[in-house]
């Protein structure tokens, strides 16, 4: 199966409530979650295996696959809790994840090394998504590392969904596994264990958890975080060819405005089509190097390469390298950088099963796709370099992975006066100022920030400390922006060049 996809990463607050801990009460975190385990059927947590640190609190809680079958099959999710080191705990942080496809877990490192000072305040609680990690997953692994042709070519192969999805069947209804079913599932979590009122942190494919999860449930957010931001009612992956243009034509525009890039690369944008010229007679074989250190050819495809720019375009450590290997890559004709970027990626990503493929494909078939019915594709990405690449690709994916739609009013967007920190990373190529500004309209009580020299995930680096601060203390007016105003700085020279 091929997975060239890209997927997205990555949100809370928390007061213990109910009957087993009331808000106010001075009691520690550790002794909280036991005073829970000890009141709550089926849910019960214990100390953790060394995976989730020290003091990680786990366990697992059956939920309903279909909440409107009587007796049918129950899931197991998973269920960890960081107990904060505070006497006296505040509301908690529940952290949703991106992709979709993205286990929960994987972000506790995340929450441990980037936002200590949140910890030290509120418990951490993280609810595996449904079809995902430990909790019924969903996945289909290939080995791509070993076998890069399955990354090549096209970004869904039509055999491989066809055979996940029959494999699937056996254990899973696809049908079952939404955003809305997550969010019921949660819910449910959050009161077993005890937990009232939360603070949110969600990111990328997770901040649109994070919103239905506000709209759902209106009383129970206290504030939330959203970085990179995607809106409810946004038709993935239809929007993301005009933002991956605009990206591009950010670094088009500040390289000009950087005197040595400017007299480097006087024709970046040029440049650019040229490259994609070189794959107008057929895909280019090009070497790259495996995982294991091996050398390989592989044929790259115009979508590949479409892909893999986009993909540079996520991350602000290669995006100081673009104009440079745009300019390489046409004088020699060479494309290792781009194809070794898409395996790299994509290795990383969907190698280990870090996204649940089936999960993803039961979220878009579901949330996304279906609401493309009638759209003029062509004059939507007209212009850019993806074009309707990704749309086709669903598209195919999506006729072999049969889920009911949606019900429509699911995406209705909707107002709120939760205080909320938006973060965008001024690259961003799919979830970028642009949409997050479309969601704050909505929002009166909320602060925007943009990184201006960062893309995907900016609220890690330079504006963690307002992440951390708005985390910690839930209110906007103490959130400071320490973050630089200057665009990136290019990388003029190349071996290549």
């Amino acid at each position: 199966m091929r997975y060239g996809l890209v997927v997205l990463i990555l949100v809370s607050s928390l007061v213990p409530a109910g009957s087993a801990v009331s808000a106010g009460s001075a009691v520690s975190a550790v002794s909280a979650v036991s005073a829970v385990s000890a009141s709550t059927s089926g849910l019960e947590l214990s100390a953790c295996d060394e995976q989730f640190g020290e003091a990680a609190q786990c366990g697992w809680a059956e939920v309903p696959e279909n909440r409107a079958v009587l007796d049918g099959r129950r899931i197991r999710v998973r269920v960890v809790v960081l107990p904060s080191r505070s006497v006296q705990s505040a509301e908690p942080l529940v952290m949703f994840p991106g992709g979709p496809g993205q286990a929960t877990p994987t972000l506790i490192p995340l929450a441990r090394q980037v936002y200590p000072r949140v910890l030290e305040r509120r418990d951490a609680v993280f609810i595996g998504q449904r079809g995902s990690g430990e909790s019924n997953a969903m996945n289909c692994l290939e080995d791509i590392a070993a076998d890069p042709a399955l990354v090549f070519g096209s970004l869904w192969n039509r055999a491989g969904v066809r055979d996940c999805y029959a494999r699937t069947l056996k254990f899973a209804d696809p049908g079952q596994y939404t955003t809305a079913e997550y969010i019921a599932d949660v819910a449910e979590i959050l009161d077993a264990l005890g937990y009232g009122k939360v603070i949110l942190w969600g990111g990328s494919g997770g901040t649109r958890i994070a919103q239905a999860f506000i709209r759902e449930n209106p009383d129970r957010v206290i504030a939330a975080v959203l970085d990179g931001v995607t809106p409810i009612d946004y038709k993935m992956p239809l929007p993301f060819s005009h933002y991956a243009q605009r990206a591009w034509a950010r670094v088009v525009t500040d390289c000009a405005a950087q005197p040595d890039c400017a007299v480097a690369y006087p024709s970046l944008d040029a440049d650019l089509r040229r490259l994609f010229g070189l794959l107008e007679k057929g895909p280019a074989l090009t070497p790259i190097e495996l995982a294991d250190g091996s050398k390989a050819n592989v044929l790259v495809h115009t979508g590949d390469l479409a892909y893999a720019l986009r993909g540079i375009l996520y991350n602000a450590r290669t995006i100081p390298r673009l104009p440079a290997e745009v300019r390489s890559a046409v004088a020699t004709g060479g494309l290792s950088f781009f194809a070794q970027s898409l395996y790299d990626r994509s290795t990383a990503l969907l190698g280990g099963g870090v996204i649940s493929v089936g999960l993803h494909f039961s979220s878009y078939c579901a949330e996304d796709v279906p609401r493309l019915e009638g759209v003029d594709v062509g004059e939507e990405t007209e212009g850019t370099f993806l074009g309707g690449y990704l749309v086709d690709e669903y598209r195919g994916a999506c006729e072999l992975w049969p889920v009911a739609p949606a019900p429509s009013d699911w995406f209705r967007t909707f107002e709120s006066q939760v205080p909320t920190l938006l973060v965008s990373g001024y690259y961003d190529p799919s979830t970028p100022d642009e949409a997050a500004e479309a969601v704050r309209r909505n929002l009166p009580n909320s602060r925007h920030l943009v990184v201006r020299n960062l893309s995907h995930g900016a609220g890690f680096t330079c504006a963690r400390g307002a992440v951390e601060q708005f985390l910690t203390s839930a209110d906007l007016d103490g959130v400071t922006d320490d973050c630089s105003d200057e665009a990136v700085k290019f990388e003029v020279e190349h071996s290549g060049a």
